[in-house]
This record gives structure tokens, sequence and C-alpha cells, in this order.
């Protein structure tokens, strides 16, 4: 019997890379920050649910899991740590499904563009904590790790 969740392994990310440093100039004294390496995560993996039908990738992250809310923006469902803010799961709705089933490969850049508009609509929600550099490095994730959504098809 076929497993309906074809959970895949997790990609191990590399944290270093990942995580850049942030250089501002503040009234002429420059200033350089890194993310919280609590903000970067270790690891992703993506898998298909075939009983709903639904896409999701996860994000995993130093110090653990903590409860999740979602938030839903068009058809994309992103999963936030409640306390942490960080971005720990995004859920592919169903015309994203249809897209991905119908064009394939080329129909994955425009999911990754509408996950790219979803996790940006986060950053211009105002939050606390403010988590603008976890959101941006798991878009930096996605686009680097095009295996995820090629497991989809």
């Amino acid at each position: 019997m076929e497993d309906p969740v074809n959970i895949s392994p997790w990609i191990p990310l590399n944290p270093r890379e990942l995580n850049q440093p942030i250089i501002e100039d503040t009234q002429g004294i420059t200033v350089t920050t890194y993310t919280s390496p609590y903000d970067v995560p270790e690891a992703v993996r993506g898998y298909r649910d075939m009983n709903s039908n639904l896409c999701t990738i996860e994000f995993k992250y130093m110090g653990g899991k903590e409860p999740l809310k979602p938030e839903t923006e068009n058809d994309t469902t992103l999963w936030i740590g409640r306390k942490s803010g960080r971005l720990y799961r995004i859920e592919l709705g169903q015309e994203a499904n249809q897209q991905l089933q119908r064009y394939g490969l080329a129909g994955v850049n425009e999911v990754k563009s509408e996950v790219d508009r979803a996790i940006d609509l986060l950053t211009e929600t105002p939050r606390l904590p403010l988590r603008k550099d976890n959101y941006e490095i798991a878009k930096k994730v996605l686009n680097y790790n095009v295996e995820l959504f090629e497991r989809f098809l």
C-alpha cells in the first residue's frame, strides 16, 4: 500500500551561507548585523499529501518546534510560530497544485512567485517580534532548492 503522505527527508542547509551580514550606515557609523541563528533554518523539505492533494514545504530551526498559527494569503497558507513569528510551513492550495499538475516544471516559477508574494505580505504586516530577515531567508531557500517543487509533480 502506498504511503498517502510522501514525506521527503530533510535537506540540510548551510546557515552560514544563508546568514549574510547586513551592513547599514547610520549617521556616518557603519553597523554590521546578522540574523539571529534561531531565525535561520537548518533544513527544509517538501512533500505532497495524496489524500488532501496539498503540497507542503517545511522549515526546521535550531531550538525545536512551537505552536503554530495559520496565515492565509490567496491560495497559500503560511504557518507561523505563535511566539517567535518564524515561518515553519507553507501549504500550497488547490490552484497552485493544479498549476503544477497542468504545466509541470513550467508551472514551478509561477507557483514560486505566488509563494514569494505571500511571504512578502507577511513582511508588510506589522508584528512583534519582527521577522523580516527570517522571511527573506525562507524565500532565498525556496529559490535555491527547486527540487522541493519538483517533488510535487
